[in-house]
């Protein structure tokens, strides 16, 4: 995947091993999915290595149990859809793990598309 110096540069700022293994994980789950979903570089947005994916939608692909919709979820999926460029599609969140029914709607209501994947 092209812009690699962006994730590996991110990864290497791990100050925790949470933040590490996550990061790790994160590799994982997009190496195991680039083809199928059609993974493109990876691009800076809001000071954070997401993806394009081949049909230029952005990609945000994380390895997460569950996402709830907290004060700082909200502030990221803010930050990021403010720097996304108003091209008509929406964006994508991937993710392995459940949303809470609140997440799901209020993401949704952002205008991001909602993808499961194992």
């Amino acid at each position: 995947v092209g812009g690699n110096a962006l994730f590996v540069a991110k990864a290497a700022e791990a100050t925790t091993r949470e933040e590490a293994y996550f990061q790790r994980s994160r590799a994982l789950l997009l190496a195991s999915n680039a083809k199928a979903l059609g993974i493109g570089p990876f691009v800076g947005v809001g000071g954070f290595p997401l993806n394009r994916l081949k049909d230029g939608r952005l990609l945000a692909l994380f390895p997460l149990d569950e996402i709830a919709w907290t004060e700082t979820v909200a502030g990221l999926f803010g930050k990021v859809s403010s720097v996304n460029p108003g091209d008509g599609k929406a964006p994508v969140l991937v993710t392995n793990g459940t949303l809470t029914p609140m997440a799901q709607a209020e993401i949704s209501r952002a205008g991001w598309t909602v993808e499961r994947v194992k």
